[in-house]
């Protein structure tokens, strides 16, 4: 879809990403910038540049739509296009003014309520899980697990909603500043909290790996576990099984052969991935 200036401003109103107050202060910034109006694609990148869309909104309304952009109290910001997030959205909690992470349920599977039913049952043990490390009085337990704060039921989407991790997962640390052997065993001790807290309550994390370690900058470190990854005590399916889960699998964990055919795991197993 192509459009002109004009369209664009009028998606970008539509959108309601801006107030009306703030659209016409840019329009009338844009129009003593004669570079920033010469085509819809320079105007978006100076709209940009200004802080007033992100790359994502700018695709979207270049496409021709004014949206959705907001899902309930939800405001998605960007896409991640890479990384351990890859898929995910990055969005701001309306209420609370919060940088949060949404997983939506693929289309074809948003009808499927058995496997909703499943994804909010673990939702809701992983979020009391978390709670109950923040709540103890004990330190080491403080932060392990990073938190799944709902899952979420609109008309044509449902999605789960997590805390937005600070600093970075360890598969994506530079080479060159890996971490001595001493650290990395105090990182992953930390983890294997996580792990603990989501084992106490009957679940399995079912996708162990170095990207889902996150180093926060005050040291901390966060296990992060997407509660759609694995329902019901089994890994993905093998297409879905990333490289860096294999180089983490126990020895024992067959890898599987058909399509229909699921890892078998166990709390053992994942000690075993920590490890």
């Amino acid at each position: 879809v192509t459009i002109d200036i004009n369209q664009f401003w009028n998606l970008f109103t539509e959108s309601r990403l801006a107030s009306p107050g703030q659209i016409q202060t840019l329009f009338s910034e844009c129009d003593v910038q004669s570079s920033a109006s010469q085509s819809p694609e320079s105007l978006a990148k100076w709209i940009v540049n200004r802080g007033a869309l992100s790359s994502y909104q700018a695709d979207i309304l270049l496409a021709g739509h004014h949206g959705p952009f907001k899902y309930g109290r939800y405001s998605v910001i960007e896409k991640m296009s890479d990384g351990p997030l890859a898929g995910c959205f990055s969005a701001r909690d309306q209420k609370t003014g919060y940088g949060v992470i949404l997983k939506f349920v693929p289309g074809k599977s948003v009808d499927d309520l058995e496997l909703w039913n499943r994804i909010e049952s673990r939702c809701d043990k992983i979020s009391a899980a978390a709670g109950s490390a923040v709540a103890s009085t004990s330190p080491s337990l403080l932060a392990f697990l990073n938190p799944v704060f709902e899952a979420v039921v609109l008309p044509r989407h449902r999605f789960v909603v997590s805390a937005a991790p600070a600093g970075k997962s360890v598969d994506r640390l530079p080479r060159k500043s890996r971490l001595p052997w001493l650290q990395a065993c105090a990182v992953m001790a930390q983890a294997a909290k996580g792990l603990q807290a989501i084992h106490e309550r009957g679940l399995l994390h079912g996708g162990i790996s170095e990207s889902s370690v996150w180093t926060q900058p005050g040291g901390e470190v966060r296990l992060l576990m997407d509660p759609s990854a694995a329902e019901c005590g089994f890994a993905s399916q093998a297409k879905s099984v990333q490289f860096g889960q294999l180089a983490c699998l126990a020895p024992e964990v067959d890898v599987p052969v058909g399509p229909k055919e699921k890892l078998p795991l166990t709390p053992s197993a994942e000690v075993y991935s920590i490890g």
